[in-house]
């Protein structure tokens, strides 16, 4: 057989015309069409794709993004190449600058839970992480989930709290 070919030679039962494989009684080479690869072109070509269709919801993001924080520019670039990236961001500034306004319409474009945290002095780890709760009637601890357990979580003067609730 030529190793150009696009048919591939199995084991399988021989067919006649009128017969399909599950109805033939006869033994011998059965030939099917052999499966072809992607080709390189089509593949790059749906990369391409894709990297076109994230960059068009990135811009739409950091569009609408700016339309809710006004002028606060290179901080939404750096908050969205961190969303990308999977990171953390800390956000400093004087208050007025927009912060917990950016990461609430951020989880909203995005459809994610926001939670926010105040720190003080007497916040206490619990409190951020949440707690077991027994329950009487059903005689188990159930959790009582604390912000922490949100998509977007905006820990607002983290400098207030004890160094143990930090570490929380």
């Amino acid at each position: 057989m030529d190793d150009k070919s696009n048919i591939k030679v199995s084991d399988a039962p021989e067919v006649a015309s009128d017969q399909t494989p599950e109805t033939s009684g006869s033994t011998g080479p059965f030939i099917e069409p052999a499966i072809e690869p992607a080709s390189p072109t089509s593949a790059a070509s749906t990369q391409l794709q894709q990297r076109q269709r994230a960059s068009q919801l990135a811009q739409a993001l950091r569009n609408e993004l700016q339309k809710a924080v006004i002028d606060q520019n290179a901080v939404i670039e750096d908050v969205l190449t961190a969303l990308i990236g999977g990171g953390h961001v800390l956000l400093e500034g004087v208050p007025g600058l927009g912060k917990t306004l950016l990461v609430r319409a951020l989880a909203s474009c995005i459809g994610c839970e926001f939670a926010r945290i105040q720190f003080t002095p007497d916040l206490m780890p619990s409190d951020v992480t949440g707690h077991a709760v027994y329950d009487m009637q059903t005689e188990q601890f159930k959790l009582r989930k604390g912000p922490l357990f949100t998509n977007l979580l905006l820990a607002d003067e983290i400098n207030r709290a004890p160094a143990k609730t930090q570490a929380a």
